[in-house]
């Protein structure tokens, strides 16, 4: 999953250049969550439900990528399965115990607009590929 936090400031910027080596506050970070719980957490997400349904409407997402032209290059099965886990999250940290629709589109832009490479053709920036393959895959449950 890649995120962007865009740029800093010029003040933020010059105060990071100028500031400690981050490395070395790394000693004084607090633990937010303890092994256990994030091993919990981990096991919450493995255990929420996906229908078969939402595999097909996954699974044609990756296969639309892989077959048309104005992706160069597909969504591996690695992606396939970042995208499914993160939406697993999604529904998880929306307080549910299934995957709908919209989380696979909400997490899909993030998970993958690393992943995909657009044609010259098709003339459509990375970003604007995540968005192209959600309009042109409709969900069909």
């Amino acid at each position: 999953m890649r995120l962007s936090l865009g740029y800093p400031d010029p003040d933020a910027e010059r105060k990071m250049l100028l500031g400690e080596d981050s490395r070395k506050k790394l000693v004084r970070l607090q633990r937010v969550i303890s092994a256990a719980e994030l091993v919990a957490i981990q096991q919450a997400v493995d255990d929420i439900h996906c229908s078969d349904n939402l595999l097909d409407y996954i699974q044609r997402l990756v296969e639309h990528s892989r077959t048309h032209g104005e992706f160069v290059q597909g969504l591996s099965p690695r992606g396939a399965l970042a995208l499914l886990r993160c939406a697993k999250t999604w529904a998880l940290m929306a307080g549910r115990g299934h995957v709908v629709p919209e989380d696979v589109q909400m997490v899909l832009p993030p998970v993958v607009e690393h992943r995909l490479n657009g044609s010259v053709e098709a003339g459509q920036g990375v970003r604007g590929m995540a968005h192209k393959l959600m309009e042109e895959v409709k969900v069909i449950l």
